[in-house]
């Protein structure tokens, strides 16, 4: 799943360097083989990721990124199983 910003025509975030990001994801299952990151320039870079729950039946994933270039990003979340995951909800915040 990419999530990118759907107010602009490309879909990026501009991001200035230094901003800390927050991108967070809600599952109804309990999952080991997720990776969460960002993208820019061409490239993936994942970044590790805390779990907690379960609350209320959802497992909440917290990936947090402190950006080192200015530029447009957009964000990333990779299932790695043959699972089906259903997401409740996700949001990214700078």
């Amino acid at each position: 799943m990419i999530l990118g910003n759907s107010k602009s025509n490309d879909g990026y975030f501009y991001i200035d360097a230094g901003t800390t990001v927050t991108l967070t994801t809600k599952l109804t299952s309990n999952q080991t083989a997720l990776d969460m990151g960002y993208y820019y320039n061409g490239s993936y870079t994942e970044c590790g990721w805390s779990n907690s729950g379960p609350s209320w039946g959802k497992y909440t994933y917290t990936c947090t990124m402190t950006i080192s270039k200015a530029g447009y990003y957009k964000f990333f979340i990779s299932n790695n199983t043959a699972n089906t995951l259903s997401f409740t909800g996700t949001s990214v915040a700078f």
